[in-house]
């Protein structure tokens, strides 16, 4: 027996080694979040996250939303709300955000970010809150077993009352609430466990703990660190988190089978412990010669250092999809569970730094060793350095188990390479020029290889050398990207487009009726042949040459140039002008993001070079080369993201602004709603987008605008200018998500100004049509004018002038038949002559235009009064308020003289020697004109007849009022109309 007890001892060493390197390759993606300033010191304190993945975290200055990208404020802008107090708690349910104030722990406030409302509840002695995944319900709870829920209008609904449950202590206060996924209910006291029953709580037992290996009882004397500050569950296991340790109870018996205490003096060791994969996770800060918690097989694992500088202060716990959220005094990470680390994850990286900047042609990897051939030199990478060898090696492929073929881009065009010892030995060539090989494709025990519109057959001869000679030519294929032996065919793809070798000869595969499309690669599947064409994508044909499917950009292609086509796990590796694209071709070419690689990011948007791609079997890692360098791709990787649609846009935020001076308004829950409203003095509209870590790019279009997806970096704004008013459909997506129902859409509705609308137009049109009437209008009244003029003129002529003309013409008369000439008749005859005259004269002087104005017609007044008055007795003519010069209208002009006219004609015409006063009083009530006269009458005379007539119709044509008076001393008439 004792003879068994060392190698006993050497296997148990060996089991335990092996145990604990198993956990110590128990590993995080662990990804920075950098914020923009000012919160790259801040002091971060709590840290939620909601279902739409916005992480909510508190600071002196309040709370603040991360879309991941942008860091805003959560302003609730209520007057209700403490002002300057520090936070206590929050966190997030469905669509609610939950919080609470240091000065006032009992009082919860709630804000429901779709109907943009904020409630308050009060309960006494808040002391946490769980979520019943079996009921779908948040709870939340106080220190003295007191239990509510929020119904639809946010009111507590009692649905726990724990102090009339069997087996609740009073005295012993309840600190942490959990639900595991089966709705068991767990409560954690300060030093124990319980488990709700039935109405019944039901205490665990038993102190023995299990401390490095062995059980002991070890009670807990640090009442500081022994409040609870979280908690979880595992299929097997309760845990209890304080702040400088934890406890974990059998979840079946609820005993206590591990209890650690942190007891670093100068410092928390301890960070947190949480479950993954049903394990229990333990983070810690190790230093050199600290504390070192070993693990507890089959209960928990250990990881050390998980963040740079080892500075993480706490792990939230509300594990959704992407991992968990962890903070420092100023950053915030996220930690995604991972595999257990390769061997070679240190020389892969230092593989893809070594060969930044250099342009990859061909690829091969064994055991270690990367066999790179770029522009000029071929490497030779492994852990002890590199080596190089002065040729261009466009492709490589193995022939054994320690010996590569490589094609040579000039030269003999043919090397091989001895792994061992990495001799290079090149192959003979008695031709002229060089040769070019751009392909090789391994067949039987040979190769067959492709150059400028040539296969070469490669094989050995009989003394066991390596050969090469001529089998097919056809200058229409131009250089030969590719070869693949499908259905018992040699095809080939090159700048010429397809050919099959039918006999000796090729015949050319028309595509779509293209004759000359270049292709780059062909891929035999299940049902066809994928072709990597230039400019059309990625194109799928039967073997008759008939196109089954295409996929382009717009599918989620980096770009329509593919130069490289390689299949592993039915995923499709794609390298483009535009970066490498990955299809799940089990989700009809379902496209699959970049994966987290903050530190070469760039390196998977680049341009890849065709022939540089290969799949290394033993690490399960596709790896391909560009312009800029290598890349590797997980194959396991993206096995775990098949069938994932949680990689979906969201809207971040809506800025909504004007051109003047104000600030934009920011609406952070514009996500929530349905459409997006755009009032008319709001021309700038700014949109921001939110998703996955994973994604840095997204694509997004307004459909009434273009059918054309955009590109567009998440972290940037997508501004839009002055939108026309209408309705637009907004589409954005990942280039991973071509499935309509997981794209983000929403209705954009630009509200027009008031001149925008139809009211608004309809009134223009009415209004316009007004202007247009008036001018119409005032054109017909002007013809009527004029028409009125003509009429007036012709009366003038008939009534001044017919009846003169009538009585020359009847003297003449007279004297004829009296054959003697009369002096009476004469007289009469030249005295209507005159009168015919001056009444002509009148007529052409009120016609005129050019005497529109009051000084003609001042003048006019002044002179007929003096020619009709002269010789009788006083005459006075007095002007007031006419000292400046204006315009008059025509037909003023001419009615106002004609009635004064009329007026001294019958003063003349009365009277013998009458006294005359004429006045003029431009006021500013009006113009009133009198023309005042005493009575030395003529006999047999009187003021009557049609002159008092025509002066009452000329009045009424000029709107103006007339009035006579007539008593035994004088003769009046008064003239009143507008100012002049």
């Amino acid at each position: 027996m004792k003879a068994y007890l060392p190698k006993l001892f050497c296997i148990l060493i060996l089991l335990i080694g092996i145990k604990l390197s198993v956990y110590a390759q128990f590993n995080f993606t662990v990804q920075k979040i950098d914020m923009p300033k000012p919160f790259s010191h801040a002091f971060i304190k709590n840290v939620t996250r909601d279902d739409q993945g916005f992480i909510y975290f508190t600071t002196n200055q309040g709370i603040w939303r991360f879309d991941g990208t942008d860091v805003e404020p959560f302003n609730l802008p209520d007057a209700n709300l403490p002002q300057g107090t520090l936070m206590f708690s929050l966190f997030s349910y469905q669509n609610n955000i939950f919080f609470s104030y240091k000065s006032d722990k009992s009082l919860v406030y709630c804000y429901d970010r779709v109907k943009l409302k904020l409630y308050s509840c009060r309960l006494t002695n808040f002391s946490s809150y769980a979520i019943n995944p079996f009921t779908h319900q948040m709870i939340l709870f106080s220190a003295q077993g007191d239990g509510f829920y929020l119904d639809k209008e946010h009111l507590l609904k009692r649905v726990y009352d724990l102090k009339t449950y069997k087996g609740w202590n009073k005295k012993i206060g309840a600190e942490k609430y959990l639900f595991d996924k089966k709705g068991r209910f767990y409560i954690f006291y300060r030093t124990n466990v319980a488990i709700v029953e039935n109405k019944m709580l039901r205490l665990g037992k038993g102190d023995s703990v299990l401390v490095n290996g062995r059980y002991e009882d070890r009670p807990r004397y640090d009442k500081k660190s022994s409040y609870i500050n979280g908690g979880f569950y595992t299929s097997k296991y309760l845990v209890a988190l304080y702040a400088k340790g934890f406890v974990i109870y059998d979840k079946n018996t609820l005993n206590k089978i591990y209890d650690y205490q942190d007891e670093e003096k100068d410092g928390n060791t301890f960070v947190r412990a949480f479950p993954v994969r049903d394990s229990i996770v333990v983070v810690y800060k190790g230093k050199p010669g600290g504390l070192q918690l070993a693990p507890a097989p089959g209960v928990f694992k250990v990881y050390t250092d998980i963040c740079p500088y080892s500075e993480l202060k706490q792990v939230w716990d509300d594990n959704l999809t992407g991992g968990y959220i962890a903070n420092t005094d100023g950053h915030l990470y996220l930690l995604s569970p991972g595999n257990a680390l390769s061997a070679d994850t240190a020389l892969r990286n230092s593989v893809v730094k070594f060969f930044l900047g250099k342009s990859i042609r061909g690829i091969y990897s064994s055991n270690g060793q990367f066999y790179i051939g770029t522009y000029p030199l071929l490497y030779v990478f492994n852990k002890q350095g590199s080596q190089q060898n002065s040729f261009i090696a466009y492709t490589i492929l193995p022939f054994d188990n320690h010996n590569l073929m490589i094609g040579i881009e000039g030269g003999p065009g043919f090397a091989t390479m001895d792994t061992q010892n990495q001799l290079v030995n090149m192959l003979p060539y008695s031709g002229k020029g060089n040769l070019n090989v751009t392909k090789l494709y391994k067949y039987n025990n040979g190769f067959i290889a492709g150059m400028r519109s040539s296969l070469f057959k490669v094989n050995k001869n009989a003394d066991g050398q390596w050969q090469y000679t001529p089998w097919v030519s056809d200058v229409r294929t131009g250089v030969i990207r590719d070869i693949a032996y499908i259905n018992n065919h040699w095809w080939v793809a090159g700048e010429g487009g397809l050919f099959r070798l039918e006999g000796t000869r090729f015949k050319k595969i028309l595509i779509d009726v293209q004759n000359d499309l270049p292709i780059y690669a062909m891929l035999p599947v299940k049902d066809g042949i994928l072709l990597a064409t230039s400019g059309k994508g990625i194109i799928k044909i039967n073997t008759e040459g008939k196109k089954l499917q295409e996929i382009k950009f717009n599918n989620g292609l980096a770009g329509d140039f593919v130069y490289s086509l390689l299949k592993v796990d039915n995923l499709l590796f794609a390298g483009t002008n535009g970066g490498v694209s990955v299809f799940d071709m089990g989700l009809n070419m379902q496209a699959l993001p970049y994966p987290d690689d903050d530190q070469f990011a760039d390196l998977y948007t680049q341009e890849f070079n065709h022939s540089a791609i290969f799949y290394d079997a033993a690490s399960r890692q596709v790896i391909m080369g560009g312009l800029q360098g290598l890349v590797f791709l997980d194959v396991d990787y993206y096995k775990s993201l098949r069938g994932s649609k949680s990689d979906r846009v969201i809207l971040s935020y809506v800025k909504k602004g004007s051109n003047g001076g104000l600030l934009p308004q920011i609406n952070l829950f514009a996500g929530s709603e349905d459409q997006i409203t755009v009032m008319p003095n709001q021309n700038l509209v700014s949109l921001k987008f939110a998703g996955s870590f994973k994604q840095k790019d997204m694509l997004f279009r307004i459909k009434e605008i273009s059918d054309e997806w955009r590109k567009s970096k998440l972290s940037d704004e997508i501004s839009l200018y002055s939108l026309p008013p209408g309705d637009y459909t907004l589409q954005a997506r990942f280039a991973s998500n071509t499935d309509p129902k997981y794209w983000l859409i929403k209705t954009i509705i630009v509200r027009p100004s008031f001149y925008q609308t139809w009211i608004f137009k309809g009134m223009f049109v009415i209004i316009a049509l007004l202007i247009v009437y008036q001018i119409w209008l005032s054109r017909v009244k002007k013809i009527k004018r004029e028409m009125e003029l003509r009429t007036s003129i012709a009366s003038d002529l008939h009534d001044e002038i017919g009846s003169t003309l009538t009585r020359i013409s009847l003297s003449s008369e007279l004297m004829y038949v009296k054959q003697k000439p009369d002096e009476g008749i004469i007289q009469h005859i030249s005295n209507d002559s005159k009168n015919a005259i001056a009444s002509i004269s009148d007529i052409i002087w009120s016609v005129d235009a050019r005497n529109d104005n009051k000084e003609d017609l001042i003048s006019r007044m002044q002179e007929h009064m003096h020619n009709m008055l002269e010789g009788v007795g006083e005459v006075k003519f007095e002007m007031v308020g006419l000292e400046k010069t204006g315009t008059l209208p025509q037909i003023i002009r001419q009615n106002i003289y004609l009635i004064f006219k009329e007026a001294i004609n019958n003063i003349v015409r009365h009277n013998y020697k009458p006294c005359v006063w004429v006045s003029l009083n431009n006021q500013s009530s009006g113009m009133v004109i009198s023309i005042k006269n005493t009575i030395d009458a003529k006999p047999r005379s009187a003021y009557g007849g049609q002159g008092l007539k025509n002066m009452q119709m000329r009045a009424n044509r000029i709107k103006a009022s007339l009035n006579i008076t007539n008593t035994e001393q004088y003769f009046l008439v008064t003239i009143k109309t507008r100012r002049w």
